[in-house]
């Protein structure tokens, strides 16, 4: 029986780095995205005061 060939992605060193830049670049963006408009919600919920939440934005990035 004959197997069918799977089509494979084949990049070059510079096109790989380029991806993994983008992608991280996303993450990042998605990340400040997601995490600034819940900032406050979070402080209420674990009582935070400005300092620690700072801190909390300052991990995530």
């Amino acid at each position: 029986m004959i197997q069918p060939k799977r089509a494979r992605l084949h990049l070059s060193l510079a096109q790989r780095i380029v991806l993994i830049n983008f992608l991280g670049w996303v993450f990042i963006y998605a990340d400040r995205t997601i995490l600034n408009p819940v900032m406050p919600e979070i402080q209420r919920s674990f009582g935070l005061n400005h300092a620690e939440l700072g801190l909390i934005s300052s991990v995530f990035f």
